[in-house]
């Protein structure tokens, strides 16, 4: 049980946006993305098969979501990324207020595929005129 102490200080902790208090990123579900109470510096984009970028947000220059919520661009000044899935609007919405911590791409070989009406990113692709090294580019 809580101490007195311990009560008045969750009194002033911020909760993370659109999420409950309890939610954990850590918890081994899928997760799209991961929106969080302050801005952020720099995106972190995980594609299946690729290597994780950061990016920083701000280089983001448009951000453009298609009307089914199945297609979302990013436009940076240096290059474009194109997510698909599904129920992507609040991702965007995370992205557009600099909220977005992360955004990861599903594996069906690490997670179980959500059935409910969560975000689901079935694909990340760079756009740029030099793609990013892959792992076994780098170890060469």
């Amino acid at each position: 049980m809580p101490d007195a102490q311990e009560r008045l200080l969750e009194q002033f902790q911020k909760k993370s946006l659109d999420r409950p208090a309890a939610a954990n990123y850590d918890d081994g579900a899928y997760h799209a993305f991961k929106a969080v109470d302050r801005k952020q510096r720099r995106l972190l984009l995980r594609p299946v098969g690729g290597s994780s970028e950061w990016l920083t947000y701000q280089y983001l220059l448009r951000i453009v979501l298609d009307p089914g919520a199945t297609k979302l661009a990013l436009i940076f000044s240096f290059m474009a990324i194109t997510i698909t899935g599904r129920n992507l609007e609040e991702l965007a919405v995370a992205v557009a207020e600099e909220h977005c911590d992360f955004i990861q791409q599903f594996d069906g070989k690490v997670w179980k595929k959500p059935t409910d009406s969560a975000a689901i990113v079935e694909s990340i692709e760079f756009i740029t005129n030099k793609p990013p090294m892959s792992a076994t580019e780098k170890d060469a």
